[in-house]
């Protein structure tokens, strides 16, 4: 977790300063180091001067269960009986800065007083704090009417939403890489996404991209949505999937490599992987 580094999520100095300091003593003395991007290995490798030969990469693609679930086939949404025959945007994450769902309400407020058809946003995840996001449409003067909150929701649902949402939108301020995208990827969701280096490591060409702190980039996004565009994302995430997963199973002995790396680390041999 590099966010201490990052210059559009707003921290205070202290909290930057504890988080470097906590993560070079966890890097340092770690025999291996685990990182979800090859974006993510970099930023380790630059700050804390980490010797590569420690640091295993591999993509956070969601678990088990997840996953059968995804490849069941498409269920209706009878327990949201709210988003029966509506376009919704998804955006599965808990209220707070920068997952950016203030900028996506917004860009959406903006789009849906100037189109004619009509789009909701489903909020999930958002715990107890439902309260802080109704003060903020009131803030705004924005009516919740095309808002749908959920303050939690099973996997077996959450893979319901994917399934029968418009996109997944995920204008994320922090990476390098986010959970919902390979969701979304498993479920052949299209995706919304910021510009982050480590997303588009991981989606490549297969999702719509926005300057996260831009509400204009967030609203352009949601005017380019049409069929069409949608039909030539869902081919390029179906290649992006298999990519992804083929990556995955080749190192699916990782359990396996890191024991060894270990071993080899504390034997001081120098080994490039």
């Amino acid at each position: 977790d590099t966010a201490f580094n990052n210059k559009i999520y707003e921290q205070s100095l202290i909290h930057k300063f504890k988080l470097k300091l906590l993560i070079n003593i966890i890097c340092k003395y770690s025999e291996v180091i685990l990182c979800e991007s090859k974006v993510g290995k970099n930023e380790i490798i630059n700050f804390f001067s980490v010797n590569q030969n420690k640091i295993v990469t591999r993509y956070n693609l969601p678990n088990k269960n997840f996953r059968e679930l995804s490849n069941k086939p498409k269920a209706p949404l009878d327990n949201f009986k709210e988003l029966n025959n509506k376009k919704y945007l998804l955006l599965p994450s808990r209220w707070g800065q920068y997952k950016n769902q203030s900028r996506v309400i917004l860009a959406l407020d903006k789009y849906n007083k100037e189109s004619r058809e009509k789009l909701l946003l489903v909020l999930t995840g958002v715990g107890d704090e439902i309260e802080k996001i109704n003060h903020f449409l009131k803030e705004k003067n924005i009516s919740n009417n095309n808002i749908c909150i959920f303050d939690s929701v099973s996997s077996e649902q959450l893979v319901i939403l994917y399934q029968n949402a418009y996109a997944l939108i995920f204008p994320s301020l922090l990476g390098p890489t986010s959970l919902p995208l390979f969701e979304a990827l498993e479920n052949n969701c299209p995706i919304i996404t910021s510009n982050l280096e480590g997303h588009l490591e991981v989606l490549g060409t297969a999702a719509i991209y926005v300057d996260p702190m831009s509400e204009k980039s967030i609203f352009d996004s949601l005017k380019s949505l049409n069929e069409n565009i949608i039909k030539d994302l869902k081919i390029k995430m179906e290649k992006r999937r298999a990519i992804l997963i083929n990556s995955h199973e080749k190192k699916n002995g990782y359990k396996i490599y890191t024991i060894y790396l270990i071993i080899l680390n504390k034997l001081a041999i120098r080994v490039n992987f």
